[in-house]
């Protein structure tokens, strides 16, 4: 523990802290809830019959545990002194026999220890290093043993310019806001509640310092050439203006003003591509709203923004100097470094991976509650929920077995229940990285998150245990080869993306690992900081799965596009998740195709195959249709994005294709095949071919190479 760490000793009845901390945060502010609780069944007294404090244990002491052993060597104290820095836990409480996992390691945790283990030690560990050596003696018999010595290069610095070139990423989402016209979908907002005296003058002046210190905070985007480019707008040519909005008349319009403006466009040629707002609600409350465009920030980047920010804030109330450590690069030196990797042997190495490993991946044919419009909107709704402490518990002993981190575990889960649905078994999930593959990008604010395509084959007999060791190798393997641009990936596999859905997948998995306790942590002199969480309409996919580990329980929240989904499909997955979760942990070696998700009562819910049915006389399903066209000519039978289709249109477009078909010399005894997108030509090729007696078989660019091939023979 810091000098700075509150501990609670109490005797009595024991609790787990997790429960502890729920039950004080109903009374107390953060500040004030102890960061350790340590039970002891009675107290040490002096002499005088008073606590003797010098004998309390101290928690890095509890933390040793019975097989604590000293760190030996050079290298096996200077990794524990990074493993202190990355997990924070005290570095005494670190011991040779200690796991990096087991204290706290993540993937993301795994890929900065890579970068610190190579600029302090010129090695190059592998994520599977990590995960195979992640004992602290065993990590440092293989850094002290490696023959894969390579010095240390920090990103260079490029040469002043009018304007430079922009990252892949920064290219993709610029050409995306180019097609789309005036648009939202990038907008991100953070919303902090700010109760306290608050000095807006040194709020305002931390921001300009902030602006002047990260260069990507000055950047605006030009065409050049017919060419993006990054402008980065001089330190003296810009004016940091907060402007503060006196709601305490009409505090319920906050969400409404929040969301008008996330929604209100910008444009990426004009600075700035953030907006700043104060809300004032009276008794020294505020909310601080910031809203900017993702082509200049991450998520990673805004924890970076507001711990600066804080940073300078402080020593402006206090009078004293900042002490922030020079960064050593801006976003457009990173850029021109990401452009000069793609000639190395790595970055073709990491393509032939991708390529292979999304080699004819089938599309996920998951249900909705309406089809795919030809123009999805950003539309969404999220839907959240908490497992049980059991069921938490549960599955992170599994992946602590298994000798997983916790985001193959829930990644396994989201495979399982998408092969539940589906009968799937070779499914691919998108998951966002960090991207920030070197020591020097750490503080820096940008756009360097990537995206990994991860493509898990398995089998419907495969156990649960089996399925999440197959993902454990997936994820390493895509892991070793995140550093290569998604865009990329996207350009190299287009000729067999479905063009009205150009994704490698429909599905995207987060465990949220970005450091939520940042807020917990920072103090802003004389007030009480929060983070507010906006429950914002807009979905940036289909279905995004959202896990976030608390100590007490793991987080599922649920984001969906509701062009396609209703709210009712994913409170039923909800329970689906949990109930597939349940049966995992109460028989594991089950087959996934023997696991039951569906509860109770939707497994008893089959009383409507009682009901009577009222029976019509049969009749062909064209003529059907042609009763219909009798009876409504001029009424819309297909609704898409432009235009219309009248049934009597529909009807003699059907007839004339069957006449086509006929023609042909194609009899009842034929079948003809059928890839078309959604619309009249699709529904009409249906109707040609039940009018004719044609057997009619629809193909889809989901499909493998193999069963198009099979489909067709």
């Amino acid at each position: 523990a810091s000098a700075d760490s509150l501990l609670c000793y109490y005797s009595g009845t024991e609790y787990g802290s997790g429960e502890l901390r729920l039950l004080l945060s109903a009374q107390l502010d953060r500040s004030s809830i102890p960061d350790y609780f340590i039970y002891l069944e009675e107290f040490p007294l002096t002499l005088n019959g008073k606590v003797d404090k010098r004998a309390l244990p101290k928690p890095s002491e509890l933390l040793r545990g019975s097989n604590y052993e000293t760190p030996v060597g050079t290298i096996e104290t200077s990794l524990s002194t990074i493993w202190a820095e990355l997990l924070g836990v005290p570095q005494s409480s670190i011991g040779r026999n200690n796991s990096f996992f087991d204290l706290g390691g993540s993937s993301l945790k795994a890929m900065q220890l890579i970068t610190h283990v190579y600029k302090k030690h010129d090695i190059q560990l592998s994520i599977a290093d990590v995960f195979n050596y992640s004992e602290l003696k065993a990590q440092a018999a293989l850094v002290s043993n490696s023959t894969n010595k390579t010095t240390y290069t920090a990103i260079p610095k490029i040469a002043l310019q009018e304007d430079y070139a922009l990252s892949h990423a920064q290219r993709r989402m610029w050409l995306i806001e180019q097609q789309k016209g005036e648009s939202s979908s990038f907008n991100g907002v953070d919303v902090y509640r700010l109760e306290g005296n608050l000095d807006i003058e040194a709020l305002t002046q931390s921001f300009k310092r902030l602006v002047e210190r990260h260069e990507s905070l000055r950047t605006i985007f030009i065409l050049k050439d017919g060419e993006p480019r990054q402008k980065i707008v001089e330190a003296h040519e810009f004016v940091v203006h907060i402007e503060t909005i006196d709601l305490s008349a009409a505090p319920e319009g906050r969400s409404i003003f929040v969301e008008e403006l996330r929604h209100k466009p910008f444009d990426l040629s004009q600075w700035p591509l953030f907006r700043i707002k104060l809300l004032s609600y009276g008794a020294n409350t505020y909310d601080l709203v910031f809203v900017d465009h993702h082509i200049i920030s991450d998520e990673w980047s805004i924890q970076i923004l507001v711990r600066d920010l804080v940073s300078y804030y402080n020593a402006l109330v206090l009078k004293q100097e900042v002490s922030l450590e020079p960064l050593p690069i801006q976003y457009k030196d990173y850029a021109a470094w990401q452009s000069s990797m793609v000639k190395t042997a790595e970055f073709e190495a990491s393509g032939s991976y991708w390529k292979n490993h999304l080699a004819d991946a089938p599309r996920i044919e998951l249900a909705s509650d309406r089809p795919r419009p030809a123009v999805i909107s950003d539309k969404g709704a999220q839907h959240h929920f908490l497992f049980s402490a059991a069921a938490s518990e549960g599955l992170k002993a599994i992946c602590a077995a298994s000798g997983c981190t916790l985001f193959m575990g829930v990644s396994a889960l989201v495979y399982a229940l998408l092969y539940r649905y589906t009968g799937q078994s070779d499914i691919t999930l998108g998951t966002p990285v960090a991207g920030r593959n070197h020591a020097d990008l750490e503080n820096q604010i940008g756009l360097y998150i990537n995206t990994l395509a991860l493509r898990a084959q398995f089998r419907g007999d495969d156990s649960f245990n089996e399925l999440l060791a197959h993902v454990k190798q997936v994820c390493l393997e895509g892991f070793s080869h995140q550093a290569y641009p998604f865009d990329v990936l996207v350009e190299d596999l287009w000729s067999n993306i479905d063009q009205n859905n150009p994704s490698l997948f429909d599905v995207v998995i987060i465990l949220q690992n970005v450091d939520l306790q940042l807020m917990d942590t920072l103090k802003m002199e004389g007030l009480e900081v929060a983070s507010v969480n906006e429950e914002l309409e807009i979905s940036k996919g289909d279905l995004r799965f959202q896990f976030v580990e608390h100590e007490h329980a793991i987080e599922c929240g649920i984001e969906y596009n509701t062009d396609l989904y209703d709210a009712d499909r994913i409170v039923r997955m909800q329970h689906h998740i949990e109930n597939l979760v349940a049966e995992i942990l109460n028989t594991p070696e089950t087959s996934m195709k023997d696991l039951t998700y569906l509860g109770e009562e939707e497994l008893s819910s089959n009383g409507w195959f009682e009901k009577p049915v009222q029976k019509t006389a049969p009749s062909y399903l064209h003529k059907s249709f042609e009763d219909i066209v009798a009876t409504y000519p001029e009424h819309t039978a297909i609704q898409e994005a432009n235009a219309h289709t009248t049934y009597a249109s529909l009807n003699a477009f059907a007839n004339q294709l069957s006449g086509l078909l006929v023609d042909t010399g194609l009899s009842s005894d034929n079948s003809v095949g059928v890839l078309l997108p959604s619309g009249k030509e699709l529904i009409g090729s249906l109707l040609s071919c039940l009018k004719t007696g044609i057997t009619y078989v629809p193909l889809s660019n989901s499909f493998s190479q193999a069963r198009m091939q099979q489909a067709v023979s």
